[in-house]
């Protein structure tokens, strides 16, 4: 049996934690169907997610040939 330290454990919820959530959205509109995206991020951008300063106030998304 493999036994992980903390800072394994630490490493692993950070990889997969919630970084924002667009409450105001759930809030004004009605959700059908949830879609799991990723966004590429550059230098500062990274760098205020890590710092915990995040807006998506007017974020959206398009579906492509989909």
């Amino acid at each position: 049996m493999s036994h992980k330290s903390p800072k394994q454990l630490d490493a692993e919820k950070s990889k997969n934690a919630i970084v924002c959530r667009n409450r105001k959205a759930t809030h004004e509109y009605e959700i059908l169907d949830d879609i799991e995206c990723g966004v590429m991020l550059h230098g500062s951008e990274v760098k205020s997610i890590r710092n915990g300063k995040v807006s998506i106030d007017e974020a959206f998304a398009r579906i492509r040939h989909g």
